[in-house]
C-alpha cells in the first residue's frame, strides 16, 4: 500500500507530532504528495515570518516523498468528481478535488486529518496517522 500525505498530515509532521513521525518514517518509500500540496506548503513557507528558514524546511522535506505527477487521469477524474458533487449539492474546495484525483488516479491512499471531508469522494481511501 502508498500513502499520500495531506498538506494538515504533513504540517503534523513538521510539527513533530510523535505519531504522525513514527508513521512516516515506518513508510518511507512507500510515501508521496501532490503538487498541490507542495504549492501550499511554500505558499505557508512564504507568509511566515522565517521564509528562508521555512522554504529550505519545505525542499528538504519534498526530497523524502514523490511528488506525483498530473497526468490525463488526473483531470478527467477532477471533472468527474466535481461534477458529481455538484449535482449532489455537495461542492468541495477545488485543490482538495485535485488531491483527491492525484490520490485516485495513481492508487494512494490518502493520508488526512479530515476523514469526514474526503469520506464523500467516491473511489477515495483514506486514513488518519493520529
Amino acid at each position: 500500500m502508498t500513502f499520500c500525505l495531506d498538506t494538515d498530515i504533513i504540517i503534523d509532521y513538521l510539527k513533530d507530532s510523535a505519531l504522525v513521525v513514527k508513521r512516516v518514517h515506518s513508510q518511507l518509500g512507500k510515501i508521496s504528495t501532490t503538487p498541490i500540496t507542495a504549492s501550499e506548503l511554500y505558499y505557508g513557507a512564504y507568509r511566515s515570518n522565517q521564509i528562508e528558514r521555512r522554504r529550505k524546511e519545505v525542499e528538504e522535506l519534498l526530497l523524502l516523498f514523490e511528488v506525483l505527477p498530473f497526468t490525463p487521469a488526473v483531470y478527467e477524474l477532477f471533472g468527474k468528481i466535481k461534477a458529481e458533487l455538484k449535482e449532489k449539492g455537495e461542492p468541495l474546495d477545488n485543490f482538495d478535488l485535485l488531491i483527491a484525483s492525484f490520490c485516485i488516479a495513481h492508487h494512494q491512499t490518502l493520508v488526512t486529518n479530515n476523514l469526514k471531508h474526503f469520506s464523500r469522494i467516491p473511489g477515495l481511501h483514506v486514513e488518519n496517522w493520529k
